[in-house]
């Protein structure tokens, strides 16, 4: 019945498999800065922590860079302002409407009930008052919080939040309070009182809320890092293996929401003369040019090349022999780790992942693009403005499903557009309830979003959605046909 479902929405929508260039659909969403007057009028304190980082040092890989770029302590660019929604840089899927997260709490409750953590028949029952953990939620990169309240908001319905756990990933301090402020707001609402608890003595340095009732189980926890999470939970045996009958051992639903685009990747190109090099950093010295920053390439592979790139073994024998001068590939090494380590977490304590970005099912090259005041930054411009405009880079779901698949029990299903992964789960029916109760002017921005988000003209084809679980759990709608391994670029 499902593949009748995802077959005719599939059909009556158009949602075609149409393979497109990373700079070509970036120029169709984002329009280029005619000038760059408003950057150059700004202060770029992080340009000349960089400049003397590399005078010091030598040229710096561009993943450092980038890095640098978004998470430096002082001057990143997360970690000084709230760059979300229409008032910042750009704006994300749950800030276009209260739909999209409604709509990924609905698929939690999907996986969370496929995996008998709870009961989808009885959703409504209350609770037998037992204050302890029952299942978590693991989320990267919150932004301003605006996804989890709205997963919040579904679950309530359903009184689901008590024997709940939500693990936040947050390297910001700035957002972090954003999110503990707008969170912890909401679930008054619900006539829910957290109390705020840090334990300056643990070295995970966690920040805590808990429920202020101690008959109803609710935890919400932030970390720096996912290796903090690991640690705080597991001990020295998140690195190597997990008790059987660990309390921590509950079901965890993993969310990734334009997360993995903001990790820093590698940037490699090939050269006749030298072979596969990496694309470096370094102050331009030619005065002439009126740029801070430049890329040079490595005399031949560095020691990157062989640990992250690979060619040998990436490239089939096919794949080699059309790679010519000038060809560039992106890597991005966090987001192969994570992912293992996340597929290891899965396999151990049961849930899923879902990983919602933009980008490809293959490698890719020339994806990365910057983005400020909701306008597209040119290519010759991008390392000019450190700290001050957003970098992302396209992902690559085929790299990151086969490394998922290594997993024992672990399978990698999808990507699928974002498009049709939310008309599968219901959405133009929330639009028509919605639409109800709704003046005309409510009906026609229902509207906009709605089309916004699930168009393939807008984000409904460039945003792809993966599920990763344990092969044991089988197909979680709407991923309803599992990928077949395939070459790895």
């Amino acid at each position: 019945m499902y593949r009748k479902v995802l077959a005719n929405i599939a059909k009556s929508h158009t949602f075609c498999a149409r393979r497109s260039f990373a700079n070509d659909l970036i120029k169709e969403r984002f329009t280029s800065i005619h000038s760059t007057a408003d950057l150059n009028a700004i202060e770029l304190p992080l340009a000349d922590v960089l400049r003397e980082e590399i005078l010091s040092k030598g040229p710096i890989t561009f993943h450092h860079y980038m890095d640098r770029c978004l998470l430096h302590e002082q001057h990143g660019y997360y970690m000084k302002k709230d760059v979300f929604n229409t008032k910042g840089d750009f704006i994300t899927s749950p800030e276009i409407s209260q739909m999209f997260g409604e709509m990924i709490g609905v698929w939690c409750l999907s996986l969370l009930g496929k995996i008998n953590a709870i009961d989808l028949d009885n959703l409504r029952k209350p609770a037998n008052g037992q204050a302890k953990k029952k299942y978590g939620l693991l989320e990267f990169g919150p932004g301003r919080g605006t996804l989890m309240i709205d997963i919040i908001r579904v679950l309530h319905q359903f009184g689901l939040l008590n024997g709940l756990e939500i693990n936040f990933i947050e390297a910001s301090p700035f957002l972090r309070k954003i999110q503990q402020e707008r969170i912890t707001k909401q679930l008054q609402k619900y006539d829910i009182w957290m109390k705020y608890d840090y334990d300056e003595s643990k070295k995970s340095k966690v920040e805590r809320f808990t429920s202020e009732n101690p008959d109803f189980y609710l935890n919400l926890r932030w970390f720096t890092m996912y290796e903090q999470y690991l640690f705080e939970d597991f001990g020295d045996l998140a690195f190597r293996e997990f008790r059987e009958n660990d309390p921590n051992n509950t079901p965890v639903v993993v969310l990734q929401h334009e997360f993995i685009d903001a990790l820093p990747v590698h940037m490699f190109q090939f050269s006749r003369e030298w072979g596969w090099c990496e694309k470096l950093v370094n102050v331009c010295h030619d005065y002439t040019k009126q740029r801070k920053f430049e890329y040079i390439l490595t005399d031949g592979p560095n020691e990157n090349v062989k640990k992250f790139l690979k060619p040998e073994e990436t490239f089939s024998e096919e794949v080699r022999k059309t790679i010519k001068h000038g060809d560039t590939v992106e890597v991005c090494p966090k987001a192969l780790v994570m992912t293992n380590s996340i597929s290891e977490l899965i396999a151990k304590t049961n849930g899923g992942a879902l990983i919602i970005d933009y980008g490809e099912n293959h490698a890719l090259s020339d994806s990365v693009r910057g983005i400020r005041s909701h306008k597209y930054i040119p290519q010759d411009h991008l390392l000019e403005y450190p700290g001050e405009a957003d970098l992302s880079a396209y992902v690559n779901f085929q790299a990151l499903a086969h490394v998922a698949r290594k997993t024992p029990n672990i399978q990698a299903y999808g990507p699928i557009p974002q498009g049709l992964f939310l008309e599968s789960m219901g959405m133009n029916t929330r639009l028509e309830a919605l639409w109800q109760v709704a003046d005309s002017e409510t009906r026609k921005r229902l509207e906009s979003e709605y089309l916004r988000l699930v168009s393939p003209d807008e984000m409904g084809e460039i945003y792809k959605v993966m599920y990763i679980g344990r092969e044991s759990t089988g197909e979680v709608f709407p991923f309803i046909e599992q990928n077949e391994p395939q070459v790895f670029y």
